[in-house]
């Protein structure tokens, strides 16, 4: 909780994934704008997908994550569907 408090305190948008993905026992890094979670799940596709998902709630165009347990990655590209005007 204390971790959580102090990410909010530099206002940054992704503390409350970030803390709900370190209780998970995951690991959760970005590095210019590329997200890699890592732990030990067994599946690293939807963990991927999850991530994609709830990190594109902050980003207004697209979203890159690899998620990665032991030797089993997984990559996910998301972007935002366009929205048509007539």
């Amino acid at each position: 909780m204390e971790r959580l408090i102090a990410l909010a305190q530099e206002d940054d948008p992704h503390a409350e994934v970030i803390e709900e993905f370190t209780a998970a026992g995951w690991s959760a890094t970005n590095e210019d704008g590329f997200w890699e979670i890592t732990g030990s799940f067994g599946n690293p596709v939807p963990v991927a997908a999850r991530a994609a998902e709830r990190f594109g709630r902050h980003h207004p165009n697209s979203v890159l994550v690899q998620a990665r347990s032991r030797n089993r990655p997984a990559f996910v590209a998301w972007a935002a569907p366009p929205t048509w005007s007539c």
